[in-house]
């Protein structure tokens, strides 16, 4: 269903983005590693659960938020367990067996079934599991897809080299990569010389928003399969207001099906007003005197598009060299995006999240 909040699983469910979901397809049977950028709410998610829940290969997919962004010994553990539940799951008497179904991670530690006591596996570990994986591949000659999801959160644990080991190593195995934080995904896939992955071949595919026609049919198409008749002149209204995130479109359409246009379009501001003002809070964390600054360039951003001379302008004794950064900063974090010779905020509903902060004089 088009209005699901869910991530959709189903291609029947997913508008639009058919040749991002073409490319994926082709790329997992001839690329190692493959990139899914995007800022938040674009879709990624819902790409990549489709194409995992259609793969008949094995597979795995991991979604890093449910693991604690503190604890390298937990992302040890859950990648280790991974990789022995894939091959414990493989019969290379039975070709593939059960391993079909996949290996799926959205949650804490129980949920893979790690009981109140275990020894955190040494990397000696996980290495012996994706050699054994990677051979029983061979044999049966099949290769197996890994989608790591928000996977820049794994810079933090030095996942890049665990992934590059992989790559220059293994024959059978792809990984898929995703995250929101495009600035900082491309640093962690190798795009930075700093990075482990940096030199090696890999396939982007980059989901950008809907046009303004394509968010109008996605409402229309919505409401016809929820068998709700809405005035064009409030989907435009909608339009407008959510500028081509599918997220917040869905969002509003789940919302339209019960509630007015007024009262729907107005819930889902106050649900983007926490998520935003959570996710700048979390960006300005440890910032110090730099936090009010970051400020002012958003809240300046959420009244127009703006050149580097405007922003300048709006902080005139900070150096050029310290907007330079402020401004990569946002860019990498996915708050911002430069089009051309402007920049401009990456979501609409940011400013509902600044309203919550006061800045200083």
């Amino acid at each position: 269903m088009l209005f699901d909040v869910a991530p959709k699983k189903a291609k029947k469910d997913m508008y639009n983005y058919s040749e991002e979901y073409l490319t994926l397809i082709k790329a997992i049977k001839d690329e190692k590693i493959i990139v899914v950028k995007g800022v938040r709410r674009i879709g990624k998610t819902s790409l990549i659960k489709v194409v995992y829940s259609e793969l008949k290969m094995p597979k795995a997919y991991i979604d890093v938020r449910g693991i604690s962004p503190s604890k390298v010994s937990e992302w040890n553990t859950v990648i280790f367990r991974c990789f022995k539940k894939m091959n414990e799951t493989i019969d290379i008497t039975k070709k593939v067996g059960k391993i079909i179904k996949g290996v799926e991670i959205t949650g804490r530690l129980g949920f893979i079934g790690i009981g109140a006591t275990f020894s955190i596996p040494r990397s000696e570990d996980i290495i012996e599991e994706i050699e054994e994986l990677d051979e029983k591949l061979g044999k049966l000659g099949k290769k197996a897809v890994l989608f790591f999801d928000e996977v820049q959160i794994t810079k933090k644990f030095g996942a890049s080299n665990l992934f590059a080991f992989i790559y220059d190593n293994t024959s059978n195995i792809t990984l898929v990569l995703t995250g929101s934080e495009v600035g900082i995904l491309e640093e962690f896939a190798g795009y930075s010389s700093d990075s482990p992955l940096y030199g090696r071949a890999r396939e982007e595919i980059n989901m950008k928003r809907l046009s303004p026609s394509q968010s109008l049919e996605f409402l229309k198409l919505g409401f016809i399969e929820s068998h709700v008749k809405v005035p064009d002149e409030e989907l435009l209204d909608a339009v407008e207001s959510l500028d081509g995130i599918i997220g917040w479109l869905t969002l509003y359409g789940h919302y339209r099906r019960k509630i007015s246009h007024k009262k729907a379009l107005t819930r889902v501001l106050k649900e983007a007003e926490k998520i935003t003002h959570n996710e700048i809070k979390r960006f300005l964390k440890n910032k110090g005197p730099a936090k009010t600054r970051y400020l002012k360039i958003l809240k300046a951003l959420s009244k127009r598009p703006m050149s580097w001379g405007d922003v300048k302008r709006t902080l005139p004794k900070v150096t050029d060299a310290r907007i330079n950064n402020y401004l990569e900063q946002l860019i990498k974090y996915s708050f911002i995006e430069k089009v051309k010779k402007e920049y401009r905020l990456a979501d609409p509903l940011i400013p509902q999240g600044l309203k919550l902060f006061t800045i200083r004089r």
